[in-house]
């Protein structure tokens, strides 16, 4: 049972990462041949495995920053960050405002 269905998508290839691709498959003769050899439902699942561990390694890290910047001793580094991240909401909040104002023909006069 393939767990991905084919699709006509069609693939962006960027051709250093292709360059460096195509060497690393001329290099490495053994672990192609052993890839051709492994099921689909299995090349499936170690794909999906290493997506799995890339997301755990990622949250992984992002718990380590909470925990770093709730350190009493990053207090002010967190009071800049919340600054920041306030200031940016109210220009987002701004911005979106005006885009919702425009659609429905909102003028403002000034």
């Amino acid at each position: 049972m393939a767990l991905v269905k084919q699709s006509e998508h069609q693939f962006k290839r960027n051709p250093e990462i292709d360059e460096k691709l195509n060497q690393f498959i001329k290099d490495s003769e053994k672990l192609v041949a052993y890839v051709k050899e492994l099921p689909r439902e299995e090349l499936e699942r170690k794909y999906l495995l290493a997506k799995m561990n890339e997301q755990n390694r990622r949250e992984s890290y992002g718990e380590k920053v909470r925990e770093f910047i709730n350190k009493p001793e990053n207090t002010e580094l967190k009071k800049s960050l919340v600054t920041k991240i306030n200031s940016q909401k109210n220009s987002t909040l701004i911005q979106e405002a005006k885009r919702e104002l425009y659609k429905q023909g909102i003028k403002m006069s000034m």
